[in-house]
């Protein structure tokens, strides 16, 4: 029987088949995906990853190209090859969230399950339930007996568990906050706001009509007749220029373009230079989230965030405490959250405070980390004791 002793090395550790979207492009689910790769665990664990990412620009998420097929395609064979090779003990999918996804992933399950692997599947947003009633009645079923076949199912918050209600046994079912590494103290936002100069608004997501940017960009326009000075950032990539180009007109035609900037994707330390730099976090989603990674990042950074009640994202945000919650395509309502924090820096400043502590309380990248090797070990444990059953 194999030991799975991870923690010394003089012992085979444990494999884990990681089958997952890896950068690029850089979206939530790929930068949690690529902290598993750059943590600790890659010390306790033998990761084989699999990249499931057959894009490499936002907008072509969710479209089927011949390119994709073929990626999926190799995604199969790299499976069969590695299950072959490298019988790996746990396999460890990102369920995705799209009609073809849905299904690849089924069968990736499946397949896995005929191998013997114990299955771990982790839902990283809040859009599943959505994607899977929108299926016909037979592909309904095949996912409904593979997930039935899982393992675990990992999900961000509890307001995400019902997500599978009908699908998979609560008792299966985990959850697990994401998670991101703290930063130096002089990327934390710290410095005394001023009633008299501009507020400073940052977005920081891809630049996308369901990630509410034109609700913003109305919000904009509204809080500027009410007399808010501001400097926006819109900061993320245009999915394709047919939005980039409908945006830029209501810039110019609403006379904005002085006080809003589009600097594109912004990563590493420039985006750390944002996030210090800005007053609030304005992101409006439109569509289920699950617990969006700009929204930890900006509470990381000691800001207030005005963002919507969808999803996972009512477990971030307290209203009132770190932040404003608002009802979707409510551009009035985000105007006047934004009037209410220009006019009042001690609010911003107490927000601030609050979405900080709420980050180290419960979002930082160990609990993250914590939470996954806690399930692999689970798993790992349940597969010893059924060797010995089977031995006995």
């Amino acid at each position: 029987m194999r030991s799975y002793a991870n923690q010394n090395d003089r012992r085979p550790r444990a494999r884990i088949m990681l089958i997952a979207p890896l950068p690029p492009p850089i979206h939530g689910v790929s930068m949690a995906v690529q902290q598993i790769l750059s943590s600790s665990l890659v010390h306790e664990f033998s990761f084989l990853p699999i990249n499931t990412g057959t894009f490499r620009h936002i907008g072509d998420a969710g479209r089927v190209r011949p390119s994709k097929v073929i990626g999926d395609i190799a995604v199969f064979c790299r499976l069969l090859f590695s299950l072959v090779a490298c019988k790996p003990d746990i396999v460890y999918l990102t369920l995705a969230q799209t009609r073809v996804g849905i299904i690849r992933d089924s069968v990736i399950i499946l397949i896995s399950k005929a191998f013997g692997c114990s299955v771990v599947a982790h839902l990283h947003g809040a859009y599943f339930r959505i994607q899977y009633q929108k299926l016909s009645a037979l592909e309904r079923l095949f996912v409904r007996i593979m997930l039935a076949k899982v393992d675990r199912i990992i999900v961000l918050s509890p307001l995400l568990e019902s997500l599978f209600d009908g699908l998979v046994a609560r008792e299966r079912i985990r959850i697990v906050r994401n998670g991101i590494s703290d930063i130096p103290p002089k990327y934390i936002h710290s410095h005394k706001p001023n009633q008299d100069v501009p507020i400073r608004i940052l977005y920081l997501s891809n630049l996308q009509p369901e990630k509410g940017l034109f609700d913003l960009l109305d919000a904009l326009r509204i809080a500027r007749r009410s007399g808010v000075l501001f400097r926006a950032t819109l900061a993320g990539a245009w999915p394709n220029d047919d939005i980039r180009n409908e945006a830029m007109r209501f810039v110019y035609n609403e006379g904005l373009a002085e006080a809003v900037s589009f600097p594109g994707v912004v990563i590493g330390t420039d985006k750390l230079a944002l996030l210090a730099d800005a007053d609030v976090v304005v992101l409006p989603f439109c569509q289920e989230e699950g617990q969006p990674l700009s929204i930890i990042e900006a509470m990381r950074a000691g800001l207030p965030i005005i963002s919507t009640p969808v999803g996972g994202v009512p477990d971030l945000i307290i209203h009132g405490q770190n932040g404003f919650l608002i009802p979707k395509h409510n551009s009035q309502a985000i105007a006047e959250s934004l009037l209410l924090l220009a006019r009042n820096p001690d609010l911003r400043m107490s927000m601030g405070y609050a979405s900080r502590q709420r980050f180290l309380d419960n979002y930082k990248q160990e609990f993250y980390i914590a939470g996954l090797r806690s399930i692999f070990e689970e798993l790992l444990q349940e597969k010893i004791e059924a060797d010995v059953g089977g031995v006995q």
